[in-house]
This record gives structure tokens, sequence and C-alpha cells, in this order.
């Protein structure tokens, strides 16, 4: 039993090291995509998940700014991550419940 919870909890943290990894390098990929004006580093799209408070959204926002501005029609395009159309918003309110 002491080995499966072991397991567990070792394959969790590998989980979230591969999210923050993942996030980095869709933020840092939007360079390469053309986007010039980023409002997050590719270092603080990971960075904004262990401010308190601010990670209750900027973590959003982050990913706002990733889905948005690596869409094909936006490519070399600065696009806000505020203006409408879609976006992880249904997803992300569904994993905060």
């Amino acid at each position: 039993m002491r080995v499966l919870e072991s397991a567990s909890v070792i394959s969790l943290f590998a989980a979230i090291a591969a999210f923050y990894f993942w996030i980095y390098r869709a933020s840092r990929n939007l360079r390469s995509l053309g986007v010039e004006k980023q409002r997050f580093s590719p270092a603080w799209a990971v960075g904004w998940w262990f401010v308190p408070i601010m990670f209750w959204f900027r973590p959003y926002q982050v990913a706002a700014e990733i889905w948005k501005s690596s869409a094909p029609v936006n490519v070399g395009v600065s696009v806000s991550p505020y203006s409408g159309g879609g976006g992880p918003s249904g997803l992300w309110r569904s994993h905060s419940l």
C-alpha cells in the first residue's frame, strides 16, 4: 500500500512538472510564430502559478494569450488575450470548480 501511495505522489509531481514545462515551451514558441509583443514572458508564464493571489487569474490570462496568439489567423499579429472568440475559458472554469 505504501508503494502505491508513493507512486501516486511521484506521478502527481511528474504531471505538475510536465504541465509547467509545457506552459513554458508554449509561451516560448510564440516568438517563433512571429508574435512580437507578449504580455507574459515564458518564465512568468510558469512563475505566476507561485505568486499568492495572482495565481487565481494570471495563469488564465497566460493561457488565453497562448491560445489566441497561436491561432493560425493570428500568427505574426499582436493579439490581446481579452478579445473574444473561443479560448480556454470554459475548460478553465470547469477546472476551478
